[in-house]
């Protein structure tokens, strides 16, 4: 069974609701609370994982983790993993779900394989004919990188589903970042294509988010999102570690047309602005960092690999030395799952 796993502190939202109300979704969604969470969800315990049941699970992460935090999605992958998930997917309190995104994925996906420039791929150009990036992509690249040069018909692969991480492209308001909505908000909402899925190659970036993502159980430790660092980037940040462990494991990263429809919760885009700052004068040189360090996939495991990762970019200043007593608390936890 595929689980889905959602973090908010609202009430039940409209596609919340919608996923409640129907007992076969039902029965595999997650819901993560924190501090902030209204008590309405408690009518809702089969699904819920408030805060202070957090802290009292046989998860060492529930006791690690700050409050407040984005990051405590974390638990409810671990326990969709527990609960026997094949694959992971996640999404935000505000997207609706759409059926592609609910449903199984094939064994086989035929996907196109993008032109790289710079070492770096913009997926949002490949399902639309706007100039549109997603947040994480660096902001020096965007005129190197429009629609006009990704139309066409590139070779098609066949890759397996086991073990790709897909990302599904949400429609609406999508995750483009504070720039695009400070300085195109006129554009917005955007439909994007129902093209066929792009992969991308080993060896180049491509930033992917939370919002509407598919994991293999089989790449769970990949999961972790780092709690030391500002909320607009702890899933973006975790995008470029997981997918440099993932070239030297054969693993692939998959880009899907649209998954989920996004009304996005309300947002102050200058305190987005800021937090994605950090980001903005640091895609490059994380990227760089993490291209430095020397995986060996023969002998190492996943933890192995995301600990080496992490100890890197901790002397480079991406991340707070608590972040290490995080990160290997989920680790324990993820091994204690098998």
């Amino acid at each position: 069974m595929d689980f889905l796993v959602v973090t908010t502190v609202r009430n039940p939202s409209a596609p919340l609701e919608q996923i409640l109300e129907s007992p076969n979704d039902r029965q595999s969604l997650i819901v993560v609370g924190d501090a902030a969470t209204p008590s309405a969800w408690f009518a809702h315990s089969d699904v819920y994982l408030p805060l202070d049941q957090q802290q009292t699970m046989d998860y060492r992460l529930g006791r690690q983790l700050p409050v407040g935090s984005y990051s405590r999605k974390m638990i409810g992958y671990l326990e969709a993993a527990r609960r026997g998930a094949a694959r992971i997917r996640e999404t935000d309190d505000d997207n609706w779900v759409l059926p592609i995104f609910a449903s199984h994925l094939p064994e086989i996906l035929e996907c196109r394989l993008p032109s790289v420039e710079n070492g770096w791929v913009n997926p949002y150009t490949w399902f639309c004919d706007e100039d549109v990036w997603p947040r994480g992509f660096p902001l020096e690249l965007i005129g190197s990188q429009s629609a006009s040069k990704s139309i066409g018909t590139p070779d098609a692969s066949f890759i397996p589903t086991s073990d790709a991480v897909v990302q599904f492209i949400t429609d609406g308001d999508p995750d483009v970042d504070a720039v695009f909505r400070l300085t195109r908000s006129s554009t917005l909402p955007i439909e994007f294509q129902r093209r066929r899925p792009i992969v991308i190659p080993s060896g180049s970036w491509a930033p992917f988010n939370s919002q509407a993502t598919s994991w293999p159980r089989t790449l769970l430790p990949l999961m972790y999102l780092p709690s030391t660092c500002s909320f607009r980037m702890t899933d973006i940040w975790r995008s470029f570690i997981a997918q440099r462990i993932m070239w030297s494991g054969g693993h692939h990263l998959i880009f899907s047309g649209p998954g989920t429809l996004q009304i996005r919760n309300e947002h102050d885009l200058l305190s987005d602005f800021e937090q994605e700052f950090e980001g903005y004068c640091g895609y490059q040189r994380l990227t760089k960092s993490l291209e430095m360090v020397d995986l060996n996939p023969q002998v190492e495991a996943l933890g192995k690999s995301l600990l080496r990762c992490y100890e890197i970019l901790l002397t480079q200043g991406f991340f707070e030395p608590s972040e290490m007593d995080i990160l290997k608390a989920w680790l324990s936890d993820v091994n204690d799952l098998g």
